[in-house]
């Protein structure tokens, strides 16, 4: 004769069933952490003063560190470049007008002298 298991409520598992079934294990809840010694503790009743020129300088000082920074992004830097790469282009369209400008004149004036 064969002995009939109990009827089977949802959300249980059987009694030989092992919690590896999606493949990974359960584990135990970590500990929670160790109690911390109160001279390591902040203290609630300090307060930090600082004056106003300590917050100017700390505020200028967050500034700088921002602006640095920004510099060093590569975004920035190839921004920077190709503005500067503009700059010499229109540079150099300048210098050639003029000289273009001084050669129109030289060819002139040696045409006026003939």
């Amino acid at each position: 004769m064969k002995s009939e298991a109990p009827p089977h409520r949802a959300g249980t598992k059987p009694a030989g069933a092992q919690a590896e079934t999606s493949g990974v294990t359960r584990q135990k809840k970590n500990p929670p952490p160790p109690i911390v010694a109160e001279s390591r503790l902040k203290r609630v009743d300090e307060v930090k003063l600082c004056s106003t020129e300590q917050r100017k300088k700390n505020l200028a000082e967050m500034h700088q560190r921002t602006q640095r920074l920004y510099e060093q992004l590569d975004e920035v830097k190839h921004q920077k470049a190709l503005k500067s790469r503009q700059e010499d282009y229109a540079k150099n369209r300048l210098k050639a007008k003029e000289f273009h400008k001084k050669t129109l004149q030289k060819l002139h004036a040696k045409q006026t002298r003939l």
